[in-house]
């Protein structure tokens, strides 16, 4: 089994599903996505020629929480984080729309999304609403 680190901007996310499911039975590639939201200091970082730590959704600002999506199959040992993005003040409307671009994602691949879950955290609970 390969183990799966990083994915910086080198490949679109069907296309790193696909690759990641390319040797995965039919039967194997139900799964479920977990999200969860994780608060950090905000700042800057520059490594490997990438600057981290502003915010995807306003990339004026220092993210305050890096909002993460993790697929795990249901009946084999593929589980990975597929997206950790960083956000200034996650909202409902974010997360929703991730959720979504996912799961287009995973239709598209051939992967099968069961179930979501997560917290309890307000911005959850509206995204479930």
């Amino acid at each position: 089994m390969t183990k799966i680190i990083s994915r910086v901007g080198t490949i679109g996310d069907t296309d790193f599903l696909k690759q990641v499911f390319q040797n995965v039975p039919d039967d194997e590639r139900s799964c479920i996505l977990l999200l969860d939201e994780v608060y950090v200091k905000p700042s800057l970082t520059y490594q490997g020629g990438y600057i981290f730590g502003k915010a995807v959704n306003k990339p004026e600002s220092l993210a305050t929480t890096v909002s993460s999506f993790m697929i795990c199959s249901l009946s084999s040992k593929i589980k990975f984080l597929y997206k950790a993005l960083p956000v200034y003040l996650l909202e409902t409307n974010f997360v929703y729309e991730q959720t979504l671009l996912i799961l287009d994602a995973a239709r598209v691949a051939n992967v099968n999304i069961k179930a979501i879950f997560c917290d309890n955290n307000r911005v959850n609970q509206g995204f479930f609403n």
